[in-house]
């Protein structure tokens, strides 16, 4: 007679104890948090893992689940920037700066002289290499790559000049 096979819990199977929180895999941390932080998840939630779930969920998908952060906000009557959600991936275009203007919200900036459109290849060649598992990168960086080739072919893409400042130790004191 064959032995049966082990049965090997998947990542969503509750192996007892207290009932699973999330539907998707999940694993315990530990995290010190200030007090101040705690009631306002508090707010969120009664359970603080799900406060937490939520709370980053609508940082980075901020028209809900499935849908990353891409803006485009007018600057001035006709005028726009783009405006990105945090992507770790887009951090590896070495020329490339994220530009943090609010919590998880990123201007792209790029040097001097270099091609809007360089960004675009760039892009490209990131969803190339992207793992299999990187959901939300995929749908940041195509939807990134969709709009600045739907903009480049429609010649409503260009560059303009903001002040950069030098920090010093100074100045970050004043920032914080």
């Amino acid at each position: 007679m064959a032995k049966e096979a082990a049965k090997v819990p998947s990542p969503t199977t509750n192996r007892g104890g207290r009932p699973r929180k999330f539907a998707e895999p999940s694993r315990p941390i530990t995290v010190t948090l200030p007090d101040r932080t705690l009631e306002l998840l508090q707010a969120v939630d009664e359970d603080r893992a799900k406060a937490i779930t939520k709370v980053a969920d609508a940082a980075v998908y901020e028209d809900g689940p499935g849908r990353a952060v891409l803006r485009l906000v007018e600057i001035q009557p006709g005028i726009g920037v783009l405006i990105v959600g945090p992507s770790k991936r887009l951090r590896d275009i070495p020329w490339l700066r994220l530009a943090e203007i609010a919590p998880a919200r990123y201007l792209l900036a790029i040097p001097t002289g270099t091609p809007p459109e360089r960004l675009e290849l760039a892009l490209i060649d990131l969803l190339d290499n992207l793992e299999e598992d990187e959901d939300y990168e995929r749908m940041l960086l195509n939807e990134l790559r969709r709009h600045i080739g739907d903009l480049r072919r429609e010649s409503r893409m260009f560059q303009s000049e903001i002040i950069l400042v030098r920090m010093q130790a100074a100045d970050n004191e004043l920032s914080e």
